[in-house]
């Protein structure tokens, strides 16, 4: 499993899961092993999720199917599925679980950079894909832990710290995949995920001392700080280094011979031990003493508060705006619990709207504009107002929001944190007509809560995306079957199954104004098994479409940035979960969909078996969707075949 491998270490310092595994650890006999049963545990949400993505790309039990999973996109059904596993197995043996995720944080300018190589973590890749999660893949987590009831919290900075705290004030154990956390004292120890065996929740169990014999936290912290941070460079510190007389010398060696061919890993492993053995043998102290001698007089003073930072962990208590206020209370709460998207913090603080991948696309400025306004008219005060920190920066461009509107036509925060659920609904969708200004009526009176955001989403990208092929439209399509199946007719629980045999009450059109738990009364649990499997099985084939791939990522993007709105006005109507709203199952759907020329009459006879509820549904989001069929549409017929 070379890739969990590579996921760990990424995050430490550099090559630390090859020194501190394959050498330190097996020279000390480490054999400590625990059970998480009944145990306290707190999880580093990043490295988890990386690993648990990793876990399923490297699934032996799928390498012999016709489609291996790695190769399947929008597999978002099959990361909820085994993500909720892995999560429920956590929530239901240990007496407490809390995930923590990373806040908004720069990296510090005194980091050692990565190594500049081909084979660096920087560029390495999943199975030969890119090592990034799925863009859609922390939201799913988070909804996982929503509906396991699982503890929440979004650091205001880096997580580590965070993390490391709370396990000392909760007498808790860390879970993580980041060797970062061999570098703190932990009361309880820290559980590497990649030692942990996930059905039974045991694995080794690591101590400072594990790594770091004989060395004190002072020592341990003067360590890391050398390694990681570039105060001294590497040539000077192993210059000084080469003096010292290690024990293990000859065996050190033999086994970094037979285990590293690559010059630099080699070079920069033996400085680690090197400065390792020496601070062993002098002590803290005296290594503090004759080190500090060799940083520059400038420097001293921020390497001794990161090495501080070490030893007295305190995580970052405040987030400041651009123009140094605090964070108003009410996105500091919705934050912190891991409802506030970072795009809004990326906007108050720098004044950076949307990653890079994101911004090729006007529109998604146009859905945000109103709320670029409210979180500037938030920060800048009347006498800011003609200065750069109302200004912010799209697709490398910068933009004056607050130019275009009056102060009066915008509601503050606090106002909107006592807002009624409806009235910040209202702004929500005033965010979605605002986009799709000037010819598109939204007309969304009769769709229920927890359909609009969906709808939403689906009108967005029609209208405001790529522009609207043949092949959009079989993904369309492809979209809401995708939906219908998961919401309506895929089982969730067994109260939901028992609810079926109940009385059923009469519904009539418009369907859209009823709920998904009326709707779903509708299908009796045979009904749904069978259409199920008809829709599946229409779906099941082995084709690529870039086309059709294309247009689901923008899907994907669309569904970003309307999270960022739907946020800030404190999730004011039912967002669709990810693998409702994109799926592999909406991909090959797509693809199947391109070879038919009477593509509504299909769905009705070979999918939906003629159910009028069913057909009814599709046609009114259809309807509400495209709004007015547009029959000159820019692709040819072969495009479909």
């Amino acid at each position: 499993m070379l890739s969990a491998l590579l996921i760990l270490i990424r995050m430490g310092p550099h090559y630390a899961h090859t020194f501190f595994y394959k050498y330190l650890t097996e020279l000390n006999n480490h054999a400590t092993r625990v059970n998480l049963k009944d145990q306290s545990i707190i999880i580093d949400a990043n490295s988890f999720m990386y690993f648990i993505y990793n876990e399923i790309l490297n699934d032996d039990k799928h390498k012999n199917r016709n489609q291996i999973l790695t190769t399947i996109p929008f597999n978002y059904d099959g990361y909820w599925d085994y993500s909720k596993q892995v999560l429920n197995k956590f929530k239901q043996d240990c007496s407490d679980v809390l995930v923590v995720f990373d806040g908004v944080f720069k990296r510090n300018a005194n980091r050692r950079p990565d190594p500049e190589r081909a084979s660096s973590l920087h560029v390495t890749e999943f199975n030969g894909y890119q090592s990034q999660l799925p863009l859609l893949f922390r939201r799913g987590f988070i909804d996982i832990l929503r509906e396991l009831d699982i503890g929440v919290n979004v650091a205001r900075g880096e997580a580590d710290p965070m993390i490391v705290r709370l396990a000392q004030d909760r007498n808790a154990y860390v879970v993580a995949a980041d060797s970062d956390y061999h570098l703190y004292d932990l009361p309880q120890g820290y559980v590497p995920l990649y030692f942990l065996k996930l059905k039974a929740l045991k694995g080794s169990l690591y101590q400072l001392d594990d790594v770091f014999t004989g060395m004190d936290a002072k020592g341990v912290a003067l360590w890391a700080s050398l390694i990681k941070y570039n105060f001294v460079k590497l040539a000077k510190l192993q210059n000084f280094l080469s003096r010292t007389l290690a024990y293990d010398r000859e065996k050190f060696e033999s086994w970094l011979n037979s285990t590293e061919p690559d010059e630099q890993k080699r070079n920069l492993i033996t400085t680690e031990w090197l400065l390792l053995r020496f601070i062993q043998q002098v002590g803290s102290s005296i290594a503090y003493t004759e080190l500090i001698e060799l940083i520059a007089l400038d420097d001293r003073q921020k390497f001794d508060q990161i090495r501080s930072n070490y030893i007295n962990v305190i995580p970052e208590a405040s987030i400041k705006t651009k123009n140094g206020k605090a964070l108003p209370a009410y996105l500091d709460r919705l934050f912190t619990t891991g409802n506030l998207d970072h795009t809004i913090l990326n906007i108050l603080i720098s004044r950076n709207v949307l990653k890079s991948e994101q911004v090729n696309n006007a529109v998604y400025f146009q859905i945000l504009r109103p709320i670029i306004q409210i979180l500037l008219l938030s920060d800048c005060s009347s006498t800011e107002l003609d200065n750069d920190s109302q200004k912010v920066t799209f697709n490398n461009q910068l933009y004056e929001p607050l130019a275009e509107i009056k102060i009066q036509d915008f509601p503050s925060l606090d106002e909107i944190s006592k807002m009624s659920s409806a009235d910040r609904k209202k702004w929500l969708v005033y965010c979605v007509q605002h986009a799709l200004q000037p010819s598109i009526n939204m007309n969304d009176d009769e769709i229920h809560d927890d359909h609009l955001a969906w709808m939403c989403l689906l009108k967005l990208w029609w209208h405001k995306g790529k522009e609207q092929t043949l092949l959009k439209k079989s993904a369309l399509y492809a979209m809401i079957v995708s939906y219908l199946t998961h919401t309506l007719l895929h089982e969730h629980h067994e109260s939901e199954r028992s609810q079926r045999h109940k009385k059923i009450t009469t519904i009539s059109e418009p369907f859209l104004r009823y709920s998904k738990r009326k709707l779903k009364k509708r299908f009796p649990f045979d009904m749904c098994s069978v259409l199920s499997q008809k829709i599946s099985k229409h779906g099941s084939n082995h084709f690529e479409n870039e086309n059709i791939k294309g247009d689901l990522h923008e899907a994907e993007e669309f569904y970003n940035v309307f999270y960022v709105g739907y946020q800030l006005f404190d999730s004011p109507i039912i967002m669709p979960k990810v693998h409702e709203y994109i799926s592999t199952l909406t991909y090959e759907l797509a693809i199947a969909f391109t070879k038919s020329n009477t593509l509504t009459r299909n769905i009705r006879k070979r999918l939906f078996n003629d159910n009028l509820l069913l057909m009814g549904l599709f046609e009114e989001i259809k309807s509400w969707v495209e709004q007015v069929y547009q029959p000159n549409l820019n692709a040819n017929e072969s495009d479909c075949k």
